[in-house]
C-alpha cells in the first residue's frame, strides 16, 4: 500500500481531516475539502499549497486560481470549457460560482496561455453561450 494512495475509506476520511485543517486556516470550509478530494484526490496538497502561497483577501478566488494553477500546469486544459465544464463541473454544480468568478479565471488562462484579446472574448463567449444553454435548460 503505498502513502500517497487513497485506498479505503479509512486512508480517505484520515485524509479529509487533514485537509479540513489546512484548510481551515485559509478560510475554507470542510465542504471545500471533500470536494477537492473527490476531484483532485491526494494532488489535493498542491492546490493548497498554491493556495497558501498566493493568498488574496477572498479566499474563494484563492481556491479557484490555485485549482486552475494545477489544472493548467499537471493536466491538459487549454480552453474555459475544460476548467468549468469539464475538470471542475462548476457550470453544472455551482453556477453562482463560476459565474462570480468567471472574469479572473479568464484573466489568468489568457495569462498562462499567452492568449490575445481575440481569444479571451472568444473564449468569454463561448463560456456565456454554455452558461445561457444550462440556464435556457433548468427553465
Amino acid at each position: 500500500m503505498t502513502p500517497n494512495r487513497l485506498n479505503d475509506v479509512a486512508a480517505v476520511t484520515e485524509y479529509k481531516k487533514q485537509v479540513v485543517a489546512r484548510i481551515a486556516t485559509l478560510g475554507l470550509k470542510g465542504e471545500d475539502a471533500a470536494s477537492l478530494i473527490h476531484l483532485y484526490g491526494r494532488q489535493t496538497d498542491h492546490i493548497i499549497d498554491r493556495m497558501m502561497a498566493n493568498r488574496t483577501a477572498d479566499p474563494d478566488l484563492d481556491l479557484l486560481l490555485a485549482e486552475l494553477w494545477y489544472l493548467l500546469h499537471h493536466e491538459m486544459i487549454v480552453k474555459a470549457n475544460d476548467f468549468f465544464v469539464r475538470r471542475t463541473g462548476l457550470l453544472y454544480f455551482d453556477l453562482p460560482r463560476l459565474v462570480k468568478l468567471l472574469d479572473p479565471a479568464l484573466q489568468s488562462m489568457a495569462h498562462y496561455l499567452n492568449w490575445d484579446i481575440d481569444r479571451l472574448r472568444e473564449e468569454r463567449s463561448s463560456i456565456e453561450e454554455i452558461i445561457q444553454q444550462t440556464l435556457l435548460f433548468k427553465n
